[in-house]
């Protein structure tokens, strides 16, 4: 099972800060996040969502979904990162900066996601997740089958 959603509303804090809740599922794991809505609309982020997973599903090895879009300048994004190869799709959590003097496009977010690198013997615990590439492609083929709004 693969799926990503936004779960909330979006609601305003005290100081003005808008966001809403999220969760990927990706196999048994349910994953919340919080959405950054202060620069990026919430159905600018599931138009992301939907290209991202089309990107994996039409054969590319990676792609991204981007959940917090600070704006322009020298800040830093979040994203799943997800690789695919012949059987599963990997998907891991990662924060990006804008490389140089190219702003983050969070409508291409793709060039932020480096190889996948996997986890060896004596590497550190990695906190990737994977579903069966035959899971991940059922939930991705149908309309809205693979991200649902509230």
């Amino acid at each position: 099972m693969f799926e990503i959603r936004i779960v909330t509303p979006i609601v305003t804090d005290e100081s003005g800060r808008r966001f809403a809740g999220g969760v990927l599922a990706i196999g048994r794991a349910r994953l919340p996040f919080c959405l950054d809505c202060a620069y990026w609309s919430a159905a600018a982020y599931e138009r992301q969502w939907r290209a991202g997973i089309l990107r994996i599903a039409e054969g590319a090895l990676s792609s991204a979904l981007v959940t917090a879009y600070h704006g322009h300048g020298d800040r830093s994004h979040r994203l799943w990162a997800m690789w695919r190869d012949d059987d599963h799709v990997y998907v891991e959590a990662r924060s990006v900066r804008s490389q140089s003097a190219v702003p983050f496009d969070p409508g291409r977010p793709y060039a932020y996601v480096p190889p996948r690198i996997p986890v060896g013997e004596y590497a550190p615990p990695a906190t990737q997740w994977r579903v069966d590439a035959e899971s991940f492609f059922a939930s991705a083929s149908g309309p809205g089958a693979s991200y649902h709004s509230r």
